[in-house]
């Protein structure tokens, strides 16, 4: 689900609300309240054509890192109470 980082030097590419939510098979809602919330800027053309970045919508979906990645055996324990 993650795709490769852009080169700084590279133009944007900017979704449409339907593009992002299908992209993190999440719902167009979730992008909208986003978008409503803050945590994900976005632009808008005219009166209907709203568009994100595909940056800022990389950052919002950020890996999660493991309790058990972290190797110490207090995270172990409490990722073994999690499950």
């Amino acid at each position: 689900m993650t795709s490769q980082p852009k080169p700084a030097n590279e133009p944007p590419e900017y979704l449409s609300i339907a593009e992002a939510a299908a992209r993190y098979h999440v719902s167009r809602d979730y992008i909208r309240d986003r978008i409503i919330d803050g945590s994900l800027p976005a632009v808008r053309s005219g009166r209907k054509i709203i568009r994100v970045n595909s940056r800022d919508l990389e950052r919002l979906f950020r890996p999660v890192q493991s309790l058990r990645s972290l190797g110490s055996p207090a995270a172990a324990g409490e990722a073994a109470r999690l499950s």
